[in-house]
């Protein structure tokens, strides 16, 4: 649909390399208290500080470069902690202080070796487990809020948590909410000790991803919220006071319909629009009861496993590598939109950018940006489509499985209709991220309309001064300034500057630190003998181990130099992410057909491995290898990629009987269709593997405006 509304306003441009750091420096020292500043070999060039106003700067900056100043004063340890459950977790968080904080994950296959990859500590620790948890979420909480006590230096058999802050000359920047029933409140334990911000509980049934809010369930969730801001004790009625950011750490409806009044909705001259309905909750939520926001709000949702995640990426990772990967046009209003010249402004501030746009947004494009070397910190998109299909350059179509084998955490701005429409669900597109790997989210729940996105030009502005990640991804002025669609997921604390700029301290671990626990450096060359000596449980645990440490290459040579005795289920499962990750495609083929029965995760590591490269496949074996392993629900949407290539190596024959034999098969009316289509256009000269000949397709809008000016 067409937002005929055009705001004459627009935004200057972005700084150069250096003027981040002049006239917003001279708030920073005075953000942090009397937080001990940590000695650093940060050769980072200064500019002389001017004198500024805090009036004169918009507080979602203020409240950026409280950020800031906090997270240049504490120093972090370059070390990892691996931990097997939830007690054990606040046990290490309490372990953090002033002095030094680290990374503290559960120990996944997933998460935790994509993290450390990227963070690359000195030292990984697999901690003991302490003992159980209290039963009651009261015992839980009250040991949760002692460790957050204990990371900032204070003591909780004398010391509230405010009183700590009190010694310091320290407010909170924030509020973060759980129920200690929910699988997530541990990530919600770590945003409070890791940013200095305030734990309060927050019970009830409020929905989940998958679920809208009603307005009576609304309002019971608005109520909770404004009852813990109260309990919180600091001042949080308006923007730029104590409390300017809300983190909401459990399961939580991501979207819902309400009874706002005229005056408080979005108001834009678009035929049947009810903007009461399918709003975003992180955007209904942070406003006072005229609706004016007060305080940026992201939540976090999933296991633990990923929660935590989550909070620790958004705390501790770099966030260097920017891509821009654009499928609108240059002409007219979309230009608004478009990032040519952006890259270039981007790398005088200090990141390293990545660019595809045209032609080179295509369905090779998109895939290339997840298999990218080095993969980005930082994925900006302009798109269009469903929750289920983004559309590229040339008619061709993104789908959710294309992020499958994300090889490093990810922030992303996805300009998209209803690519969080569901995101408890991995077959759509925001589920699919997040699953994935992504750990901070901008993204539309329903159909928002171009205009309501912040333009990726407009975003780095305020991104390099300091303004938080998802709160840049706000309209602050103008018709989209009302609760609307677009949702935030994540720290919404979290900055993405470049380390040029914002280095935080890092400090090696002691080297003779006592651990409860064992380091897994040294333990790994234990079980990597007893590999070589044919224990095939020994190489198991080997391969995993220096997959989690990033030793992959350490990992791919161990797997080639054993003997046909260790290729048991076990030992090949291990392998095979070392083999994705090490690029060995032939080897990883050959070995992936040892497995025997395949299964969903199998065949989801096969697409992964060869999915990204199928251009460069000429052989015959290995392209039926993925034509007999297509993943179900919707296995005509590998089909459809792989098709080009069986034709291109097979001929146009077999193709076909390969397609007619799907088609056979098939009993869902929308897989028959879609096979029906892909058999359809066989008889064309030059198949297009991704060629969308549906109509009717939605997307943000057609025509884009300017956003309003960021101001207070």
């Amino acid at each position: 649909m067409v937002v005929p509304t055009r705001l004459a306003t627009s935004f200057p441009p972005i700084p150069s390399a250096l003027a981040l750091t002049g006239a917003l420096a001279a708030a920073l020292a005075a953000t942090a208290g009397s937080i001990p500043e940590p000695q650093s070999d940060d050769t980072t060039p200064r500019v002389e500080a001017k004198a500024v106003e805090s009036s004169e700067i918009p507080w979602p900056m203020r409240l950026g470069m409280r950020v800031a100043a906090l997270e240049l004063r504490l120093p972090v340890v370059e070390k990892v902690v691996l931990v097997p459950d939830e007690a054990t977790f606040l046990a290490e968080i309490a372990r953090w202080s002033p002095t030094g904080r680290w990374p503290v994950l559960f120990e996944d296959d997933r998460y935790a070796p994509m993290f450390i990859a990227r963070f690359a500590p000195r030292r990984v620790f697999r901690r003991d487990a302490v003992g159980p948890l209290p039963d009651s979420d009261a015992g839980r909480a009250a040991l949760a809020n002692q460790s957050i006590i204990r990371a900032f230096g204070g003591d909780p058999t004398r010391q509230s948590l405010r009183e700590v802050f009190a010694a310091v000359s320290f407010t909170p920047p924030g509020l973060v909410l759980t129920d200690f029933g929910d699988p997530a409140w541990p990530a919600a334990v770590a945003l409070a000790a890791g940013r200095g911000q305030v734990l309060e509980t927050l019970e009830g049934s409020f929905g989940d991803p998958s679920t809208p809010l009603t307005p009576e369930a609304l309002t019971r969730l608005r109520t909770g919220v404004a009852e813990a801001l109260d309990r919180c004790g600091y001042p949080h009625d308006a923007a730029g006071d104590a409390i300017d950011a809300i983190t909401i750490c459990r399961t939580l409806a991501t979207k819902a319909d309400t009874d706002l009044p005229a005056g408080r909705r979005v108001d834009i001259p678009v035929a049947g629009l009810d903007a009461t309905k399918d709003l975003a909750v992180s955007d209904l939520l942070g406003r006072d009861e005229q609706g004016e926001r007060t305080a940026i709000v992201g939540q976090i949702f999933g296991s633990r496993e990923r929660s935590v995640y989550a909070a620790m990426c958004s705390m501790f990772l770099p966030r260097d590598v920017v891509s821009l990967f654009n499928t609108y046009g240059a002409e007219g209003d979309w230009a608004v939109y478009g990032v040519a010249g952006l890259s270039t402004v981007l790398e005088q501030v200090g990141f390293e950018t990545q660019v595809a746009e045209g032609r080179d947004a295509g369905l090779a494009g998109w895939v290339g940006v997840v298999a990218a070397d080095p993969a980005p910190d930082v994925l900006i998109v302009n798109s269009s489509g469903e929750p289920a299909r983004m559309s590229l350059t040339g008619g061709e179509r993104g789908r959710p499985r294309d992020v499958e084998g994300l090889r490093r955490p990810l922030a992303l701005h996805f300009i998209h209709s209803f690519s969080m429409a569901d995101p408890g669900d991995p077959a759509t597109l925001g589920g699919a991220w997040l699953e994935s790997g992504v750990y901070a989210y901008v993204g539309a729940v329903s159909e928002p309309y171009l205009a309501s996105f912040v333009p990726p030009r407009y975003l780095f502005e305020r991104l390099v001064n300091r303004t938080p990640f998802l709160a840049a991804g706000r309209q602050f002025q103008g018709p989209f300034t009302p609760a609307w669609r677009i949702m935030t997921y994540g720290d919404p604390l979290m900055l993405a500057l470049p380390s040029r700029v914002h280095r935080l301290p890092r400090i090696p671990p002691p080297g003779t630190e006592l651990v409860p626990g064992i380091e897994l450096r040294s333990t790994v060359k234990d079980s990597m003998r007893l590999a070589a000596e044919g224990d095939p449980a020994a190489m198991t645990q080997a391969l995993r181990t220096l997959r989690l440490l990033g030793e992959v290459e350490i990992a791919r040579r161990l797997w080639s130099a054993a003997g046909d005795g260790m290729r048991s289920r076990s030992v090949v499962e291990a392998a095979l992410p070392v083999l994705v990750e090490s690029g060995e495609l032939e080897t990883f083929a050959a070995t992936w057909k040892r497995i025997g029965a395949s299964d969903d995760r199998a065949r989801a590591l096969l697409w992964q491995a060869l999915g990204p490269r199928l251009d460069e496949i000429d052989d015959r074996e290995v392209l039926l290898l993925l034509q007999s392993n297509l993943r179900s629900p919707q296995a005509w949407i590998d089909l459809e990629r792989l098709m080009p290539h069986l034709r291109r190596v097979l001929g146009d024959g077999i193709a076909r009987r390969i397609a007619q034999r799907e088609l056979d098969a098939a009993t869902e009316s929308e897989d028959r269709r879609e096979l029906q289509r892909i058999l359809g256009s066989l008889g064309t000269a030059g198949l297009d593997g991704g060629s969308d000949a549906t109509t009717g397709e939605s997307g943000p809008g057609a025509a884009p405006v300017a956003p309003p000016r960021f101001t207070p």
